[in-house]
């Protein structure tokens, strides 16, 4: 019997990695499908988000530098901006240039939005958002306003 534990919509990289782990490459948890297995990864030490990683019998020493290319290109304009403040959502100011969060998002928004209870809503050209409150701010969850998590 197998197993479908892959969340609906997950991104699948289509760079392969080896069956053994590869040193230089972060490991989350293992995943499966009916006809393959793999893990979420990300290269260490980088600020993108894990994504899954299709393990290959034939693949042997994955480049890392394809791998962390492709992730960058499949990331969200909201993961892009959340790697670029740490994934912290207690950073409200840029680790390097000091710029708050706010104005980052607002100069790379398409729209912006202030709910009732005043929480800024950051929504980027490709549909992803970030929400900041003043206790905090995050990637934007299922609900308008709400937090990833």
């Amino acid at each position: 019997m197998t197993t479908n534990d892959l969340p609906y919509n997950e991104r699948v990289l289509d760079t392969r990695i080896p069956e053994h782990h590869v040193d230089g490459l972060e490991y989350g948890r293992h995943v499966s499908t009916p006809r393959w297995t793999g893990y979420y990864v990300r290269p260490a030490g980088s600020p993108l988000p894990m994504m899954v990683a299709r393990m290959d019998p034939t693949v042997d020493d994955p480049d890392l530098t394809d791998l962390e290319e492709e992730m960058g290109m499949l990331a969200t304009d909201a993961e892009r901006v959340a790697a670029a403040y740490c994934g912290d959502g207690q950073r409200f100011n840029h680790p390097l240039s000091g710029e708050p969060i706010d104005d980052y998002c607002a100069a790379r928004a398409v729209r912006t939005q202030v709910s009732a209870d005043h929480r800024q809503r950051f929504v980027f050209e490709d549909g992803s958002a970030i929400v900041i409150d003043d206790g905090g701010w995050d990637i934007e969850g299922n609900e308008p306003f709400s937090w990833q998590g």
